[in-house]
């Protein structure tokens, strides 16, 4: 009897052991997904009077600096509300704030800025943020709000070339407070593709 326990507890552990070592490195990394955490991520967001769109981009195990790659749009009580994404994956939880745009700029096809330019120094109406949990299968939900910008002084800054070299224009102006008010939301998503695209 003590003998076929013995056998039994072996077998039991050498299992045990074998299935803790599933999955291989991104698991024990702290990827939820079987395939890492690369890719490209889309959800849309819900709430009354309000309906939006987050994207962002993770390559390299990093988000990327793509800005049309990790941006938000959201049409809240009639008014469009923009700017750009940071999100985080961890384990299985994601978190990210919804930024508002603080800068055009132009660049040409090696990635260096073309002049002239305009950069616009603004607050949109509204930024927030959002926190959920992520499956294995990439896909993930959970919930946000948006916050009303307070009004700000901006500086509008033009650059150019001339044959005296750089001409800089600067302005100021200042905008009114955002009128939405504070806006919960929530937001389903999914992967929408694993391979990553640096322009666009």
């Amino acid at each position: 009897m003590k003998r076929s326990l013995a056998a039994l507890l072996a077998v039991f552990a050498s299992v045990s052991a074998q299935a803790g070592s599933f999955g291989g490195p991104p698991f024990s990394n702290g990827s939820p997904l079987v395939t890492g955490v690369d890719g490209s991520y889309q959800a849309s967001a819900r709430a009354l009077n309000v309906t939006g769109i987050f994207r962002f981009q993770y390559s390299g195990g990093a988000q990327t600096s793509t800005s049309t790659r990790n941006n938000w749009i959201f049409f809240v009580n009639g008014q469009i509300q923009r700017g750009s994404v940071v999100a985080n994956i961890n384990s299985s939880k994601v978190d990210g704030i919804l930024d508002s745009v603080s800068g055009l700029s132009s660049t040409n096809s090696s990635g260096s800025i073309s002049l002239p330019i305009v950069l616009l120094n603004a607050n949109n109406s509204s930024s927030g943020s959002f926190k959920g949990k992520m499956s294995g299968n990439g896909d993930f939900s959970g919930s946000g709000q948006l916050t009303p910008s307070a009004a700000l002084t901006n500086q509008l800054i033009g650059i150019a070339t001339n044959a005296f070299g750089f001409n800089v224009t600067t302005a100021t102006y200042t905008n009114s407070a955002g009128s939405i008010s504070n806006t919960p939301f929530k937001f389903k998503g999914v992967r929408t593709s694993t391979t990553v695209t640096s322009t666009n």
